[in-house]
């Protein structure tokens, strides 16, 4: 029943069947009761009124003559009834005849609908309102006669020309008589309307989501979607690609599956938990930027990829998939290795060269100062090799470095350091060393092995070493007075006749007490006055114009004269005097870049180095420098922060943190010295570095020919491709500035332009042009 109390329209046909059934059975009563003949009462009774039949009898014909009456009855009620559902319910009805096709009765309901008077569609043929095809009616109306269809969609015309899309249900009763088809009628043209647009919605929904997968499986990226129980559920043709199988292969595997081989940016095996996919399935966070390397199952050459993993999540929070996206950056990775390798090991023994022992003797006194620990470090010389190299030939020699080379690292544990500063000259940086004894036995096999003869080219070649040892914290304060203190000693092994090793003695005292009253003095420099900032000019190479300024801090000690910042500086950050200083000269460089953008009425940066303690230990420091630029009207831009390669390695989120809150605050990083440490393209991305200084030793030596001219090239095209600036320090000639412009190098600074001067001169220079 619908809310008004109507039949619906499957209850309709229902009940009209019913009373179909019942009319049909009716009539079949009544005909079979009008057959028998129906005598005279009178014959039945005699004269008076007296009985000449049966009792009997004359009761069965009252029976059937009231059967028959109650039958007329019955069937004129039910169809009374039926003519009553058939005018009054809101549902378009039809009687038609199935075998002329004419319509034979139409409701109220179908008259409104169709449009027509009563009169005009009684009598009026089914095709004249049904659209479709006569074929297609009559096959349709063939279905309905042998009862294997009742439902049927038509298109029907109305009076008005209109055509709606109607559903029609269909029962055959017998009305009279005769057959006829009882039709109920439903407009659906809305509904197929809509569902027409669904349809075409899904169709083009399938269609994107082709042109989706295909634009997926064509994707320079490898696109990987794992589901919850990171079963591999979808892969394109560049992630087969990339990771060594075919798609039908991938599809299926899970994260743990053993076929999965993945390196760190180390080189080690990647444990199950630390691949992507595993990552996210067990934090529900993203995954940005990871750097892996994949070993194919072939075995072919290892493949690095930069990878991004994304969770997905249902309406109710669970995990539904994660996607996983990579991309192949081999060529970018062996080309970071590749200028990392140039500039930090020596070609001919591949051993470290100069700039990377300075940096690892650098990190092993800071680890050093922080484990209370020794370092120390020999400095060996070849003795007679100059002899051998020039008697016998470079090539020669170049073989004598290299065997030698390989017989020093055979005296010490793999962890130590052995590199070759240049010529004949060998260093190692040995820690975690007991007592003396280790020292010298280490020393005395060293001597004994390099004492061996050489077989070089069939002939027979004789060295021995000179070696010179150097202690930290004993010896020096830091790596250059350490390698002078070493180099010292060794020269004295060489005066002592040769083939021996000698201790740094005596100087101990010296440095020590020197440093206790630098460290004194230094506490009260601050206060006292004796600090000043120096500037030098950073100098853009292209316009010749003074583009910004690096502040230096100097000290005039009143005693002492002017003492080097690689002296005080590592005793500052030792006593935590570097905090105050720090601070300083911040808010020297932050009211001077104020006063020369007032003066130049453009934009100027001046450059600040932080000291890695600093960063450290210096807590909500990095963010009172931020609110005090603010205070002062400063843009963040104003300020670049200079810091080490090494620092961006750290693992520590007090130094993460701090340089993403500069970031943030629109404050410039720029990385000092680069090419001397460890570096990592990942690294410059992730904290958005925007200079790169190319360290003093690459431009030292620079001319059109050398290795240093390759690399400083390398390095300016691998910054400009990530988005970075360039700057090259220690630039003193005109032809090393010809060619840093040449290689397209943006910034230049050195004793060409400038050495670093005080504020007043700085202003001299600018107001100059």
């Amino acid at each position: 029943m619908s809310e008004t109390g109507e039949l619906n329209e499957q209850a309709l046909r229902a009940e009209i069947v019913r009373l179909n059934k019942i009319i049909q059975a009716q009539m079949k009563r009544a005909e079979q009761l009008s057959n028998v003949r129906q005598p005279d009462l009178k014959l039945f009774r005699g004269v008076g009124g007296a009985e000449t039949r049966s009792h009997r009898g004359v009761d069965d014909l009252e029976a059937t003559l009231r059967e028959n009456e109650e039958i007329a009855r019955s069937l004129r009620d039910s169809e009374s009834h039926f003519r009553q559902l058939f005018e009054r319910h809101s549902a378009i009805m039809l009687l038609i005849d199935p075998q002329s096709r004419i319509i034979v009765d139409a409701n109220p309901a179908a008259v409104q609908f169709y449009g027509y008077p009563l009169e005009s569609l009684r009598g009026m043929s089914v095709e004249h309102i049904n659209a479709q095809p006569e074929s297609e009616i009559h096959r349709q109306r063939q279905q309905a006669l042998k009862g294997e269809r009742n439902q049927f969609v038509f298109d029907h015309r109305l009076a008005s020309g209109a055509v709606r899309t109607v559903d029609v249900l269909i029962s055959t009763i017998n009305f009279k008589g005769k057959p006829l088809f009882f039709s109920i009628i439903h407009d659906i043209t809305e509904r197929r309307q809509a569902e027409d647009k669904l349809h075409e919605k899904n169709r083009r929904l399938i269609e994107i989501e082709a042109e989706h997968r295909e634009l997926l499986q064509n994707l320079h990226a490898g696109i990987v979607v794992h589901g919850p129980d990171t079963r591999i559920i979808f892969s394109n043709r560049n992630a087969s690609k990339l990771l060594g199988l075919a798609e039908d292969q991938l599809n299926g595997k899970t994260a743990v599956d053993p076929v999965w081989c993945f390196m760190d940016e180390d080189g080690k095996r990647m444990p199950p938990d630390g691949y992507p996919v595993n990552c996210v399935a067990a934090t529900g966070e993203p995954l940005k930027d990871l750097v892996l390397g994949v070993k194919k199952p072939d075995g072919s050459a290892l493949v690095w990829l930069l990878v991004n993993a994304f969770p997905e999540f249902d309406i109710e929070g669970k995990l539904k998939k994660i996607v996983v996206n990579f991309h192949d950056i081999t060529e970018r990775k062996n080309a970071e290795t590749q200028i990392w390798t140039e500039a930090n090991f020596d070609h001919l023994t591949k051993l470290p060269n100069r700039r990377l022992f300075h940096d690892r003797l650098a990190q092993e006194i800071k680890k050093a100062q922080r484990d209370k620990s020794l370092v120390v470090l020999f400095f060996i010389d070849l003795d007679h090799f100059k002899e051998i190299n020039d008697m016998l030939g470079h090539d020669v020699g170049d073989l004598l470095l290299i065997e030698a080379a390989g017989r020093i690292r055979h005296c010490v544990r793999d962890y130590d350091t052995v590199a070759r500063l240049g010529g004949d000259e060998f260093t190692v940086i040995l820690t975690e060393l007991k007592d003396a004894a280790d020292v010298e036995r280490i020393a005395s096999n060293i001597i004994d092995r390099l004492s061996v003869p050489f077989m070089l080219n069939g002939q027979e070649s004789f060295v021995s070493a000179s070696i010179g040892i150097a202690i930290y914290p004993d010896d020096a304060a830091g790596v250059t007075e350490l390698i002078r203190h070493a180099d010292q000693a060794m020269y004295t092994a060489k005066n002592e006749g040769r083939g021996c090793f000698r201790f740094f003695i005596k100087a101990m005292q010296e440095a020590s007490e020197l440093r206790m009253h630098l460290a004194g003095d230094l506490r009260h420099a601050l206060e006292a006055g004796q600090f000043e900032v120096y500037y030098q000019p950073v100098v853009d190479l292209n316009t010749a114009r003074i583009h910004k300024a690096e502040a230096l801090l100097r000290w005039k000690h009143p005693n002492q004269g002017f003492i080097s910042p690689a002296i005080f500086i590592p005793i500052a950050e030792d006593t935590g005097a570097i905090h105050g200083i720090g601070d300083w000269v911040f808010m020297q460089a932050a009211q001077q870049v104020r006063r020369w953008q007032s003066i130049l009425g453009r934009d100027f940066q001046i450059s600040i180095n932080k000291s890695p303690v600093q960063f450290l230990v210096d807590g909500q420091k990095h963010s009172r420098w931020i609110e005090r630029l603010r205070e002062m009207g400063l843009p963040g831009s104003s300020i670049v922060i200079e810091i080490t390669e090494g620092l961006l390695m750290s693992t520590d989120t007090n130094i993460t943190d701090k340089l993403l809150t500069f970031r943030d605050a629109g404050i410039q990083v720029a990385i000092d010295d680069f090419g001397t440490g460890y570096s990592s393209l990942a690294y410059l991305k992730k904290f958005d570095i925007d200079y790169l200084k190319i360290d003093q030793s690459f431009t030292r030596n620079l001319t059109p020919d050398s290795p240093d001219f390759a690399l400083c090239e390398a390095i300016v095209v691998m910054a400009h491709k990530l988005g970075l600036k360039v700057i090259a320090e220690g630039v003193e000639t005109e032809q090393q500035r010809d060619l840093l412009q040449q290689v397209g190098c943006d910034y230049g600074q050195g004793y060409l332009f400038s050495r670093a001067v005080p504020a007043e001169e700085f202003e001299r220079l600018l107001a100059a042009g």
